[in-house]
């Protein structure tokens, strides 16, 4: 089961490396749903209106977004797929790339979570998702230890998107990216304009701590 589940994941993953290089979105079928649009006539298809997709689509996005909220992540994935290949026009396919990032990132596919992102941030400039896919990118490279690549970000999301609802993560990854770069003093300065209400309050906390901790060390080893 273990394998079935390594062997799925590695398939998207070159998959997406696969689209994204040729620069379209991905164009490919999963499972038994490439072997159900296959099997149906070709007539049958053409008859649906692009109102009739958009209702669809519309549907499969929620299902997916209730897969994502139980953690089934890969059926989620294969959802936001399926709407970016049956149809590319889609009012709301911003959301569903940026849903599809956030499937990757959950899964641990960091390079292809990122090419997600970078996707939808170089191709939907406009969309209001763009933000949250800068600050998935500071995720990733939080996660993959790229604190100056992490940091980057934090200040680019502090530049450009003073007002993101998600403030208080960036704040979060941007100074534990600098409290393991060493640089107490900003992972102080940062971590200590999290709101005590936030969720990340009790962890940025701790960590304004250990960096007082470590700073006081610094400075008596210094003086020794």
């Amino acid at each position: 089961m273990k394998m079935e589940k390594k062997s799925k994941k590695l398939r998207l993953y070159f998959q997406l490396n696969y689209a994204i290089l040729i620069g379209l979105l991905p164009i490919f079928w999963i499972g038994n749903s490439w072997k159900t649009s296959q099997a149906a006539p070709q007539k049958e298809q053409h008859q649906l209106t692009d109102l009739e997709l958009e209702h669809a689509a519309s549907k499969l996005l929620t299902k997916s977004q209730a897969y994502f909220e139980k953690g089934e992540y890969w059926k989620a994935a294969q959802d936001m797929i399926l709407i970016m290949d049956y149809y590319p026009d889609y009012s709301r396919l911003d959301e569903v790339i940026y849903t599809l990032g956030n499937c990757l990132f959950q899964m641990e596919l960091f390079k292809a979570s990122e090419k997600i992102y970078r996707y939808l941030i170089l191709n939907i400039r406009n969309s209001s998702f763009v933000p949250y896919a800068l600050y998935g990118l500071e995720r990733i490279y939080y996660e993959t230890k790229q604190y100056e690549r992490a940091i980057e970000y934090f200040h680019l999301l502090r530049k450009r998107f003073p007002n993101i609802t998600v403030d208080e993560g960036i704040y979060y990854y941007g100074g534990l990216s600098y409290f393991y770069l060493e640089d107490y003093d900003n992972a102080i300065l940062i971590l200590s304009a999290i709101d005590n209400k936030s969720e990340y309050w009790g962890y940025a906390l701790y960590t304004r701590s250990l960096a007082y901790f470590k700073k006081k060390i610094s400075i008596m080893l210094l003086q020794t």
